[in-house]
């Protein structure tokens, strides 16, 4: 009779992630799934609301969430702060918000350097 030894790794969870990458997974898993909700009520408006390119609205309205797993575990932001210029345009004439006008025009000033 012979017997095997079977070598096996202790049973251990997953770490936990950090509070920002939870922060940031929040963040994504959040807008995906809201810009998946308009996708498929109005593929149109998701493309204006989200700023998303349309074939990728094509493709998140068909998509099951097992397909969206890997976007919503990202661990980076993937998606950049826009500011609609009649937005800034009001700010600019509150003297309460000067400083966070001059933060938003950086902003939008960077978006279109394509930073």
């Amino acid at each position: 009779m012979s017997i095997a030894l079977i070598h096996t790794e202790p049973h251990t969870e997953p770490a936990p992630a950090d509070p920002v990458t939870r922060a940031v997974r929040e963040a994504n898993r959040t807008v995906l799934l809201r810009a998946r909700e308009v996708a498929l009520l109005a593929p149109e408006q998701a493309v204006v609301l989200f700023g998303l390119p349309r074939p990728f609205v094509e493709w998140l309205a068909s998509a099951d969430l097992a397909e969206l797993d890997p976007l919503l575990e990202a661990p980076v932001v993937m998606f950049s702060c826009r500011v609609p210029a009649s937005a800034l345009a009001n700010l600019k004439n509150s003297s309460r918000h000067g400083r966070l006008h001059a933060a938003l025009a950086t902003v939008t000033a960077g978006s279109r350097r394509g930073n």
